[in-house]
């Protein structure tokens, strides 16, 4: 916890969330475990109280990314994922290729009127985008099954380890490309 706070990682923080209220509604509901539920909840309150008071930019970086949602405001990613889609949609069905993505990115970027000063460095943000992007629909339906078999598979077995490995790859993938390596020059 203490790690996510300090490199200020919303999608961590928000994932974090998430696995701990899945871990919580699995100990009260399929464990009848209450006690393990309650002090896992209070744990994650203390955290956020801690990171409230000991970390205020943490805690106020957050804050203005609920604003940005509620306000429907965004921040640069909203139109990095609208240029994207956009970039994505037009190279179907076989995508740009590895190589060609980025300057086709800064052109998609560029006719929406963005600096593409600020975003060179940026690339979508978002794995499924980024495969649709540069593998066309051979690589993102490849994608998705390799998330999706194994989700079938965890749940047959009940691997409850397994399944919130792959939720936290799915969750993370949607606000990063985290199979992109970032070269800069």
């Amino acid at each position: 916890v203490a790690y996510l706070i300090m490199i200020d990682s919303r999608t961590g923080i928000a994932g974090l969330a998430l696995i701990v209220l899945f871990i919580v509604i699995h100990q009260i509901v399929r464990q009848r475990n209450y006690k393990i539920g309650i002090a896992l909840i209070f744990c994650f309150l203390a955290a956020g109280c801690i990171m409230h008071f000991a970390l205020p930019e943490s805690e106020k970086r957050l804050t203005q990314t609920f604003q940005n949602i509620n306000s429907s405001k965004g921040d640069d990613r909203v139109g990095i994922y609208k240029c994207s889609l956009k970039a994505s949609i037009d190279h179907l069905p076989w995508g740009t290729g590895v190589r060609d993505s980025k300057p086709v990115l800064e052109e998609y970027f560029i006719a929406d009127g963005h600096d593409w000063s600020n975003l060179k460095e940026l690339n979508t943000h978002n794995i499924y985008l980024e495969t649709l992007l540069t593998l066309g629909l051979p690589g993102i339906l490849l994608l998705l099954a390799m998330l999706i078999l194994p989700t079938i598979d965890a749940c047959r077995r009940r691997d409850i380890t397994l399944l919130t490995l792959l939720f936290v790859f799915a969750f993370g993938g949607l606000f990063e490309a985290i199979l992109s390596r970032q070269v800069w020059f």
